[in-house]
């Protein structure tokens, strides 16, 4: 998930930028909330799903 690497990380991404839509600032602003919820998420699903599938997740 490109939240805030560099603005060519994703095709969308490079798409928006080069159409004048986001600034760079504008991803960072945006990215860090986004890249600590996704962490949170997979830290979630980490923790229940492993476990379920027999996996060791400590």
């Amino acid at each position: 998930m490109p939240f805030l690497l560099l603005v060519v990380g994703a095709a969308p991404n490079a798409i928006a930028y080069d159409s004048k839509q986001f600034t760079t600032g504008e991803f960072f602003t945006y990215g860090i909330p986004a890249s600590i919820m996704l962490m949170l998420l997979v830290a979630l699903a980490v923790w229940l799903v492993w476990p379920l599938m027999g996996m060791p997740s400590l």
